[in-house]
C-alpha cells in the first residue's frame, strides 16, 4: 500500500529520540558502520544544557567515538567540571 505525500526510507536501525541515549546510540552505530536514522519530535533547539557533570565513563565513550575534543571545545559553562578516574 502506498501513502500519497509520504516518503519511504530504508534503514537497518531506526533510533527514536535524539536525547542523550539516542545520540549515544547513533554515535556507536556510526562507529560500527551500521546504517541508521535518528528521528526526533522536537525542533532540536536547547535553551540551556541539561547536564550538570560529565563523568569518566561518558568521556571514555566520547574519546572512543572521536568527539571528546569537540565536546570540550563547545563552550561548556565554567560550572562544569571534567573528571577523570586516572
Amino acid at each position: 500500500m502506498t501513502n500519497p505525500g509520504r516518503t519511504h526510507y530504508d534503514t537497518d536501525v531506526l533510533v527514536v529520540g535524539a536525547g542523550p541515549v539516542g545520540m549515544a546510540l547513533a554515535l556507536d552505530l556510526a562507529q560500527r558502520g551500521v546504517d541508521f536514522m535518528v528521528v526526533e519530535a522536537s525542533d532540536g533547539s536547547v535553551a540551556h544544557p541539561k547536564v550538570g557533570t560529565v563523568g569518566p565513563r561518558s568521556m571514555e565513550l566520547f574519546r572512543r567515538w572521536g568527539v571528546a575534543d569537540a565536546i570540550r571545545a563547545a563552550g561548556w559553562p565554567g560550572t562544569i567540571r571534567w573528571t577523570s578516574s586516572g
